[in-house]
């Protein structure tokens, strides 16, 4: 079986979802299948450039950027001529060249380009595959235009489609509403691989917490997490505990929040801003956590979702701390592979905090249960075999 992979995220350097999208195709190569990934539009700034060659192979995974277009402009203007240029191509390729592939599989969707190649596939009378990993357009304000925008692409995008690639129980039972009678769903989780023997066992040497996730509280409860902070500090030691903040955070509303409240806790000798960290030097930071904390508040965001962050928290070794919203539940069991608190609970919080500073023994048993989950349930190969199942039934 021959399968294009189209998605508009950087390649093969990138954030969550290029990850998500390499074991996917990774996986795929490895169980015997065809793969080629097609990257719809330029990715690249100047500034932080992480993919130069427009096309290659990585791991196996063929990719390539279509109209060899890597870096993008900087004028806005002619970046937007050249990404409307880039999508006629992807759409012409889909329909000249039927006869190359047997499925698409599509990474997200929007009311952009994307919402065309069903019908184009449709027409060529090949399969297509959708996988989606969030609710729709669960960014942007829920306003009337969203709305609308939700009900076109649930009544009219989603039936077109032979099947569903999806990341939790939550956007199975969305989807399953709107999809065709004959289309399937399956759930593919967080995937990763499992770590080579060298990786250092995680200790207590450096006593930080990193936080790679944003500054937006209603997204990854960043108020929450440097409240119990300082609680916990004022409990144990104040000197004992330093918090870590990665990435280029470009909300400036987000970060005057997240500045202010710090200033309030009396926080500033025990946090840092890193700002943009290359994957070496962020592999590197997670690797010496003490332990980590996602603190995902109760909300429609995150009830969808499941943190792909995890998987590089396992992967390293981090014992965790997790607030129990999402598809959290099936795989994590508290005091076993992570703590597990209940969304929007600080003293809960505060408690897990105290227990992996005043207890290292308990938070190398999480640590190593979790890395257990890379062996099968969370692990890129044994989804991708299942995935292989799933492409090959006669009805998909």
């Amino acid at each position: 079986m021959k399968i294009q992979v189209i998605s508009t995220s950087a390649y093969p350097k990138g954030n969550v979802t290029t990850k998500r999208v390499h074991f996917l195709c990774k996986g795929l190569v490895e169980n015997g299948l065809n793969v080629n990934l097609l990257i719809t539009n330029p990715t690249e700034v100047n500034w932080i450039e992480r993919n130069s060659q427009p096309y290659g192979s990585f791991e196996n995974v063929d990719f390539s950027y279509i109209g060899n277009q890597v870096i993008r402009k900087k004028n806005k203007i002619i970046r937007k001529i050249i990404d409307f240029y880039c999508h006629l191509l992807v759409l012409k390729q889909i329909l000249l060249n039927k006869k190359n592939f047997d499925l698409f599989l599509i990474i997200g969707t929007s009311l952009d380009f994307r919402f065309f190649i069903p019908l184009l596939v449709k027409f060529n009378r090949k399969k297509i595959i959708l996988e989606i990993n969030e609710y729709l357009f669960v960014s942007k304000k829920n306003n009337l235009l969203t709305k609308i925008k939700r009900i076109i692409i649930t009544f009219f995008h989603f039936p077109l489609f032979d099947g569903f690639i999806v990341i939790s129980t939550k956007l199975k039972d969305f989807i399953q509403k709107y999809k065709s009678k004959k289309s399937e769903i399956i759930i593919i989780p967080i995937i990763g691989d499992f770590p080579p023997d060298n990786k250092k066992q995680n200790g207590f040497q450096e006593k930080y917490i990193t936080h790679i996730g944003s500054l937006s509280d209603s997204k990854d409860g960043i108020l929450g997490i440097l409240s119990a902070i300082k609680k916990s500090l004022s409990e144990i030691d104040e000197n004992i505990l330093k918090l870590y903040i990665t990435g280029n955070h470009h909300s400036e509303k987000d970060k005057k929040i997240v500045l202010n409240h710090i200033e309030k806790l009396g926080l500033d000798d025990s946090v840092s801003f890193l700002g943009h960290l290359n994957n070496e030097e962020l592999n590197k930071l997670i690797l010496n956590s003490s332990f980590v904390i996602i603190n995902k508040p109760y909300n429609q965001q995150n009830i969808y979702c499941f943190p792909t962050k995890i998987i590089d928290y396992i992967y390293n070794r981090v014992p965790m701390i997790i607030s129990s919203v999402g598809d959290v539940n099936r795989y994590f069991i508290d005091g076993e592979n992570a703590l597990i608190i209940d969304p929007d609970n600080q003293e809960l919080l505060v408690n897990a905090i105290n227990r992996l500073i005043q207890d290292p023994v308990l938070g190398k048993k999480l640590s190593t249960n979790a890395l257990m989950l890379l062996e099968k349930d969370l692990n890129y190969l044994y989804n991708s075999s299942l995935l292989k199942i799933f492409f090959e039934k006669s009805n998909i």
